[in-house]
C-alpha cells in the first residue's frame, strides 16, 4: 500500500498544468449529469491552475505571467474571447435591476462564461486528441445516464405516457431542456469522433462509438 502511494504521489506532482486542467475538465464532463458543487469546484480548480504557477521542490506559488500575454491571445482567438460577451450582456442587463441582492444573483449566474474564456485563454491549449477524449468521456456518460432514464421510464410506463400526454417531460439528471441539447452534442461529438476516425485504445472502439451515436439519435 505504501509502494502504492508513493507511486501515486509521484505521478501527482509529476503532472503538468495542462494533465491537471485536462483531469479536472473530465471531472467537469460527469458533473454536468450529477453534481452542481462538482462544477463549481472545477471551475474553482481551474482557475487557480491558471492563475498560478506552482513548483514542488523548493516550494514556490507565483502569478502565472502566461496572463501577460492575454491581449495576443485574445487577438488569435477572439471565438474564445467571444464567450465573455454574454457575461457583459447580462452585466449591462442587470444594472437596471430593482436592489443590489437581484444584480449580485443575476451577476454570480452567470460568472462562468467570463471565467472559462479567460482560463483556456491562459491555459496551455489542449491537443485534439484531448478534445476528442472529453467529447468520448461526455458521450458514454449520456449514455449511461439515458439507461438509467429509460429504466425509470419502463418502472411505470403507463404512469410516464400520461405524464407526457400532460405535456410534461420524463425525469432526467437535469433540466429536460438542457438535457436534451446534451444529448444532442453528444450525438454530433460522435459523429465528429467517426470522421476523424477516433478511438482511446482499441480499433474496435469505433463501432461502440457508432452504435452509442444511432442510440442516441434514437433516444
Amino acid at each position: 500500500m505504501r509502494e502504492m502511494a508513493d507511486q501515486i504521489k509521484s505521478t501527482l506532482s509529476g503532472m503538468s498544468r495542462n494533465n491537471w486542467a485536462f483531469l479536472f475538465c473530465l471531472v467537469f464532463c460527469a458533473a454536468l449529469l450529477s453534481s452542481k458543487y462538482l462544477l463549481s469546484l472545477c471551475t474553482i480548480a481551474l482557475a487557480l491552475i491558471a492563475l498560478f504557477d506552482t513548483k514542488r521542490s523548493p516550494l514556490r506559488i507565483r502569478f502565472n505571467t502566461a496572463w501577460k500575454g492575454l491581449p495576443d491571445r485574445v487577438r488569435k482567438r477572439p471565438d474564445i474571447f467571444a464567450v465573455t460577451l454574454i457575461f457583459f450582456t447580462y452585466l449591462i442587463f442587470s444594472l437596471q435591476s430593482d436592489g443590489i441582492d437581484p444584480f449580485l444573483d443575476q451577476l454570480r449566474r452567470k460568472l462562468s462564461f467570463l471565467a472559462w474564456p479567460l482560463i483556456f485563454l491562459v491555459l496551455p491549449p489542449f491537443s485534439r486528441r484531448q478534445y476528442l477524449l472529453h467529447i468520448y468521456f461526455l458521450m458514454v456518460n449520456l449514455a449511461v445516464s439515458a439507461v438509467m432514464v429509460l429504466g425509470i421510464y419502463y418502472t411505470d410506463w403507463y404512469l410516464y405516457n400520461r405524464v407526457v400526454g400532460y405535456g410534461l417531460a420524463l425525469p432526467t439528471p437535469m433540466n429536460h431542456i438542457r438535457y436534451s441539447m446534451l444529448i444532442s452534442l453528444g450525438i454530433v461529438g460522435g459523429m465528429v469522433m467517426l470522421r476523424e476516425g477516433f478511438y482511446w485504445r482499441w480499433k474496435w472502439e469505433r463501432f461502440l462509438i457508432a452504435f452509442l451515436v444511432v442510440s442516441m439519435f434514437v433516444y
